[in-house]
């Protein structure tokens, strides 16, 4: 429960989501619209990136959904046994998305909570076809960290780079408590 409520504010500061403080019953309130935008306006979110053009949650994918200019980058967090934040939809390392390192299928899901940072990154996820996004780019790529995240979004000279926005996801999964 720690580790959830912790993780949950540091995305909160991090992305400056929440309001400094917290209201009377000791929750975080989310900031008002910024000046640039009305309460009825259409934001664009690269979900998970743009995971129909490039391999979902991958750094190409997010620098790709930059360049087109979304207003917000949507993603997941997991958490590695050495409880570093990844950049992850699933618990666990799919089969469906990724291979070993020397490219071979996985035979089952490998739960992230069981793997370092050093092993997770181990994993190929990016060369797989991708069922429900056949022109989704074929690469090699790791799942990366949501520090490298955060540092892609900085260094990148993509014009939106200095106004996009962060839709960060914590999740917590029946069936998959002790994961997590």
């Amino acid at each position: 429960m720690k580790t959830r409520l912790a993780l949950s504010l540091v995305v909160c500061s991090l992305t400056a989501a929440c309001s400094s403080g917290g209201n009377k019953d000791n929750t975080l309130a989310p900031q008002a619209l910024p000046d640039t935008m009305t309460a009825r306006q259409i934001e664009v979110h690269g979900h998970r990136g743009a995971r129909g053009a490039y391999p979902e949650n991958s750094l190409p994918a997010f620098d790709y959904a930059m360049k087109i200019g979304v207003d917000v980058l949507e993603f997941d967090l997991g958490v590695t046994k050495d409880s570093i934040l990844v950049v992850t939809h699933d618990p666990y390392i799919s089969p469906e998305l990724c291979t070993d390192s020397k490219g071979l299928p996985l035979k089952e899901k490998v739960p992230l909570a069981t793997l370092t940072l050093t092993q997770v990154q181990e994993y190929q996820c990016g060369m797989l076809p991708h069922v429900r996004f056949p022109k989704q780019k074929k690469m090699k790529v790791k799942i990366p960290t949501l520090r490298q995240v955060f540092e892609l979004v900085q260094n990148s000279n993509h014009p939106v780079s200095k106004s996009v926005r962060f839709n960060i996801e914590t999740k917590i999964v029946p069936g998959y408590a002790e994961l997590i």
